[in-house]
Parts: structure tokens; C-alpha cells; sequence
């Protein structure tokens, strides 16, 4: 990536942290503590519009990344401006295409909503489920484990929270496959107006599932909560690329 990272608007004086990760020039950003920084680590939201540079120089091309422990050089952008971010792995956006953080440092598209999610157990071990919201709260969802012999798989729900008791057999042992959770989460009419459930990737559902404690869903994306216009056509489809953005 050899794009000038800063292309109009110099935003506030520019300021200097400590990396705490490592850090590729063009990525949004965020504080931590007193003197760190690194990656943005929240998918769509965001207090402060922080890019990473390259070095002192506005004008220096991008040649390499920030190690941790590296001082990391960067600017607060205001709206109207216009900077290179970097686009995820993935993303195919359009001219105008409205951004958000991808929560790694990365932008992708959300010109329509996303729902919060949480995934649970292990696509390899065929017992992974995806809960979805299904509205605009984020609920949580657990997988509790009776702790007696011979019990039922029973959903129940307490305000926003999910609260799946799992089945076991005569010596306590919890007997509920994926398969059978969500099932009886999508079969559930007051759960079901808060999560739906599916099996996870290529993950089949077959295996007993573990108990997951209290957990909320997360990563929900508004339509409107972007934070930059894609300023031209870029496919990042095989691979990670600049994207000009101007700032909303």
C-alpha cells in the first residue's frame, strides 16, 4: 500500500501515542489508557475519528507498519475531510458507499443495517449456533448447564435475556445437541421475538453443546451509523485496500 495517507484537512494538531499493537498507517483508531493506542476494536461505533499516519510528514508515502511499543503518529478528522482508510478484506464498495468500523482498524460498508449476533461453540466440533437479534435490542442469551440428572431442555426469557437450560441424562450429563438448542430457541414465541438461532458455518448441529455463561449480543450496526462516504469505487474482494474517504 504506497497511497498517501492524508489527503485534505489536517484536522486537529497532530498527536503521537504509543502502539499497542501493531498498527498499519491508514487504520481508525482508538486510545487506550493514558498513552497507548491502537486498532478501533468496536464494530460501527466510535467516539473519535483517528487515522494513523505514516510519519511527521502529511505528504510521506506509506511504507510499512507500526510495531508495538512503536510511536504511532496520527490526526483527528472532523467532517468534510477526506483521508485514506483501509478496507477490509472483503468488501466491494461503490462510490458513496457509507463506512463504519469494521472493529479491527478496517472499514466495510453498511448501507443496510446489521443485527447483533453471538456465536457459541465450535464449528469444527459440529455443535457452533449463531444467535441473531431479531430487533433493534441487543439481547443475551445463556446456555445453563442444571447441574441435576435426568432434566429437559427448557427456554425461558427474562426481559432481554435468553436463558437456555440444557438437558441431561441420569448421571447429569448435559445431553442437548445444537441441533436441538436451536430448535427450541426458534420454536420459543417469546424467545424468538428476541434471537433466532442456526447452525454456524458448515458446523451440523449433531454435537451436544457446552453451557456459556451470561453473554450479550453484539457488533449491531444502524444503517445510518456510518462514519465516511467511499470517495471512489474499490474492490477489496481478494485482498485488504485504501479506500479515499471523506469523513461525514
Amino acid at each position: 500500500m504506497s497511497n498517501v495517507t492524508n489527503i485534505s484537512g489536517q484536522g486537529k494538531i497532530q498527536q503521537e501515542r504509543t502502539a499497542t499493537v501493531a498498527i498499519i498507517p491508514g487504520m481508525l483508531l482508538e486510545r487506550v489508557g493514558a498513552t497507548g493506542i491502537r486498532p478501533h476494536s468496536t464494530k460501527g461505533a466510535i467516539d473519535e475519528m483517528l487515522f494513523a499516519e505514516n510519519s511527521v510528514d502529511m505528504q510521506t508515502m506509506r511504507d510499512g507498519e507500526y510495531a508495538i511499543g512503536d510511536t504511532v503518529f496520527f490526526h483527528q478528522y472532523g467532517s468534510g475531510d477526506m483521508v485514506n482508510g483501509i478496507l477490509k478484506l472483503g468488501e466491494n464498495v461503490a462510490a458513496s458507499a457509507k463506512l463504519a468500523s469494521a472493529g479491527d482498524g478496517y472499514l466495510e460498508a453498511v448501507d443496510v443495517a446489521v443485527a447483533a449476533t453471538l456465536a457459541t461453540g465450535v464449528v469444527a466440533s459440529n455443535n457452533a449456533i449463531t444467535f441473531t437479534a431479531l430487533g433493534t435490542d441487543e439481547p443475551s442469551v445463556t446456555l445453563i448447564d442444571p447441574g441435576a440428572n435426568d432434566q429437559e431442555l427448557v427456554v425461558s426469557v427474562e426481559g432481554l435475556l435468553v436463558k437456555v437450560s440444557l438437558a441431561t441424562d441420569g448421571s447429569g450429563v448435559i445431553t442437548s445437541t445444537a441441533t436441538e438448542v436451536i430448535d427450541a430457541v426458534n420454536d420459543d414465541d417469546a424467545a424468538n421475538i428476541l434471537v433466532s438461532a442456526a447452525d454456524t458455518g458448515a458446523s451440523t448441529g449433531a454435537a451436544v453443546v457446552a453451557a456459556v455463561a451470561t453473554t450479550a449480543l453484539s457488533g449491531a450496526v444502524a444503517a445510518d451509523n456510518y462514519i465516511a462516504l467511499a470517495y471512489q469505487a474499490v474492490d477489496a474482494t481478494s485482498a485488504a485496500l485504501d479506500c479515499a474517504v471523506r469523513i461525514k
